[in-house]
């Protein structure tokens, strides 16, 4: 006895079975019973997620190590913009303040 059925793209779902994942290579959907579905596919999710974070070929591992070194230099260069606005806005400030006084 099969816990799960193949089914050609485009038919319908059997009652009772859920879609756990899309063979895109053989255009089927493999289905599961309803509540099994849900678990086959966390599984599979889990499972892909640790092999991809495993065993990251060279290429990932270079773009991993580009992305993170420019998001240390935008850290850098924003903490030194937020620096320079929050000075200018305190100048802004007091002058508006000097204003409203001589104004008075």
């Amino acid at each position: 006895m099969k816990l799960y059925k193949d089914i050609p793209e485009g038919e319908s779902i059997p009652k009772g079975y859920g879609v756990a994942w899309r063979a895109y290579q053989k255009m089927e959907v493999r289905c599961y019973p309803i509540p099994l579905n849900l678990l086959v596919r966390l599984w599979l999710d889990i499972y892909y997620c640790l092999m991809r974070g495993l065993y990251q070929s060279k290429w990932e591992r270079k773009l991993l190590s580009i992305k993170h070194e420019a998001y240390c230099e935008f850290r850098e260069n924003y903490e030194e913009r937020l620096l320079y606005l929050k000075s200018l806005m305190i100048i802004n400030q007091r002058d508006k303040f000097r204003k409203e006084l001589e104004s008075k």
